[in-house]
């Protein structure tokens, strides 16, 4: 959702599901790797303040970036599970839990 103040270019941009991954490590550093080698191949390297994945993603799309992602991969992509929460929490305040309590507050930063 970042953008960089004073570039007209830099815009927010909400993230889009990709695929679902196992768990195992190995999967998870080897998507994680291929994601890195997309953007260091394709990512804006004239303007360090555009040289965001977003960027790669409005210019060639999703359908694109999953493309490339599978070929990077060797494998076709798992469908993006759907999102889901199962509870809605801010944690200020007091809460117990397994073995204690713990306090929750908010921290202001700025002046």
């Amino acid at each position: 959702m970042g953008q960089s103040n004073g570039v007209k270019q830099s815009h927010p941009r909400m993230a889009d599901p990709v695929c679902s991954i196992g768990a195992s490590r190995e999967e998870v550093l080897a998507v994680a790797k291929a994601v890195i080698g997309i953007h260091r191949d394709f990512g804006n390297r004239s303007n360090r303040k555009l040289a965001r994945l977003k960027y790669v993603l409005d210019e060639r799309g999703l359908e694109w970036f999953q493309s490339e992602l599978a070929s990077r991969l060797g494998t076709a992509l798992q469908p993006p599970k759907p999102l889901s929460w199962s509870r809605q929490e801010d944690y200020l305040g007091w809460h117990r839990s397994r073995r204690r309590l713990f306090h929750g507050l908010r921290v202001i930063s700025g002046a």
